[in-house]
């Protein structure tokens, strides 16, 4: 979104940028003043869910699945 300039010679292409930003947030209620504040986020759907990991394919004999267990175990230690 461009920077308001301060003698508003770019208000037109700052409210149009203002308008597609919002309408990709689903804040046109915010802009046309029906809602005061835009609703929370919902990120269900776009970020898939964590898949439990499969004991079943690691091989203590291959190196990067050794250091991939030291990392994931540094990591939840900390």
């Amino acid at each position: 979104i461009p920077k308001l300039s301060a003698d508003g010679s770019n208000y037109k292409k700052w409210k149009a940028a203002m308008e597609i930003y919002a309408q990709m947030l689903d804040a046109n209620d915010v802009l046309n003043s029906t809602l005061e504040q835009p609703n929370k986020p919902s990120y269900k759907g776009l970020i898939p869910d964590v898949k439990p990991l499969k004991t079943s394919t690691i091989n203590l004999q291959n190196p990067k699945h050794v250091a991939r267990m030291q990392t994931l175990k540094i990591f939840y230690k900390n």
